[in-house]
């Protein structure tokens, strides 16, 4: 099953939920660069060592408001659903075959959940934070177009991917 909202999949989240019986599931959403984003892109576009912050990881919620430039988390968060970024990530061009939204002038962030790590029904939206316990900044904000729900046998990957184009 795939979903999405119709519009084109790069510089987007990527969600794949592999079930417990094989079968995949992918979820699709547009992706919020915050206002704080901006800044860290362009910090480091400008090798500028003031750094606003250094995202560290994801969290996860189960809210159902809409993201804006001025967020600094979910809105409502999925307690035990944080996560570091994974190795080796971020990269450019992401060779993974599972991250539809990868390119090559497109950043992918990449957060992997093993079976069982999150049983959750109704998550719908990440932030990647400063912190991943008690975050004061966001990355990026995003609101699945229909939520999804984990069980003690589903295993997530998650591509939080930010394209780089002038439209």
């Amino acid at each position: 099953m795939k979903q999405n909202d119709g519009l084109a999949l790069k510089g987007r989240v990527v969600a794949v939920i592999t079930r417990g019986d094989g079968s995949v599931e992918t979820h699709e959403c547009k992706n919020i660069i915050t206002s704080a984003g901006d800044d860290f892109y362009a910090n480091r576009a400008a090798k500028n060592p003031a750094d606003t912050f250094t995202p560290t990881g994801v969290r996860l919620g189960l809210g159902t408001g809409s993201a804006t430039k001025a967020d600094t988390d979910v809105d409502t968060y999925l307690a035990g659903s944080e996560m570091l970024t994974d190795l080796g990530y971020p990269k450019v061009d992401d060779p993974d075959s599972r991250n539809t939204g990868a390119g090559t002038d497109t950043l992918t962030w990449r957060y992997s959940w093993v079976a069982g790590a999150i049983i959750q029904t109704g998550i719908s939206e990440g932030a990647i934070v400063d912190d991943i316990v008690t975050p004061t900044i966001a990355l990026n904000h995003y609101y699945f177009l229909v939520p999804f729900d984990l069980t003690n046998v589903d295993a997530l990957v998650l591509y939080v991917n930010h394209q780089f184009v002038g439209v």
